[in-house]
């Protein structure tokens, strides 16, 4: 056998074991991530009450998951480029700036126990710091323009856009009208007319930050890894990627006083991770899931 077809043989071994190598990788890096986050969380609510103030507790929380969850995501999908250490350690210095300036101008000095609703600062011109989190946004577009292939095959695959944004359209409105129906037995009011600086704060955190590393992480990467790599059914992969999703928001303290408001975020923040789930499914696209997370995320904010 000529030494030329030695190579062709050879060659269908190596593709393989490259492969599992890079599984093997993403599973190490998927495993550190989950466990940092948890024990980093858990570790910053324990130290909560000697923490200088809220600012710090929810700059803490953020460093520790929406940071890492967005820079793994990108270190990840640039597996095969030399410069992936740099492009990621970037994105999680420009996540980390984002969370700076969107929390400490505005938080400093409040108690670890309030939310901004209840702090007085709903029309504070330091609201507008909120934007900062935007500083995301052009980042990835310019990795987008840099890495088109591995960036779409992280999930910003932008073929059939406008019917990806109608199928999150459609999604994150019927999930909202589950919330309003389910939140009027309550009796509570349920539209509530916040100061326009407070909505961009919380658009600019929603936007520009929080669902961008969500979509990104558990379901451009975690979901599409343990279906189409792993070879996970779509209900296993979906639970798992949902049940881990609610890491992001147990450290939160607004809801978790109630124990009918924890049960009802628990159950749609895991119901709203298999829909997003089935939407990456059907587009192998975050921006079905992104839009969809977006709509209902603002439509709980003015419900609550």
């Amino acid at each position: 056998m000529s030494l030329s077809e030695l190579r062709v043989h050879a060659a269908p071994e190596e593709q393989v074991a490259l492969q599992q190598r890079q599984e093997h990788r993403q599973v190490r890096i998927l495993v550190l991530i989950l466990a940092g986050t948890t024990l980093a969380m858990a570790g910053v609510e324990a130290a909560r009450h000697s923490l200088p103030d809220l600012a710090w507790h929810d700059f803490l929380i953020q460093a520790f998951s929406l940071c890492p969850y967005l820079a793994a995501t990108i270190v990840l999908a640039l597996d095969r480029r030399r410069e992936r250490s740099w492009i990621g350690l970037i994105t999680l210095g420009i996540g980390l700036l984002a969370c700076a300036l969107g929390n400490w101008p505005l938080k400093a000095g409040l108690p670890h126990d309030f939310h901004l609703s209840d702090s007085g600062r709903t029309a504070d011109p330091r609201l507008l710091w909120g934007l900062a989190f935007f500083l995301v946004v052009p980042w990835l577009i310019w990795l987008g323009r840099r890495y088109p292939a591995e960036l779409r095959a992280a999930g910003m695959e932008g073929r059939q856009l406008p019917q990806q944004l109608l199928f999150g359209l459609l999604t994150g409105l019927l999930l909202s009208g589950h919330l309003f129906f389910s939140a009027s037995f309550s009796g509570a009011p349920l539209v509530h007319g916040w100061n326009w600086r407070y909505f961009l704060w919380i658009l600019g955190y929603e936007a520009g930050l929080q669902t961008w590393a969500e979509e990104l992480f558990f379901r451009g990467f975690l979901f599409s890894f343990l279906h189409h790599q792993r070879g996970w059914g779509f209900w296993r992969a979906a639970i798992v990627s949902a049940a881990l999703n609610l890491l992001l928001y147990l450290p939160k303290q607004e809801w978790r006083q109630n124990p009918l408001v924890a049960v009802g975020v628990l159950f749609y923040v895991f119901a709203a991770g298999m829909l997003y789930a089935g939407l990456y499914r059907r587009f192998r696209s975050i921006w079905p899931s992104f839009t969809a997370n977006l709509v209902f995320d603002i439509f709980a904010f003015v419900v609550y």
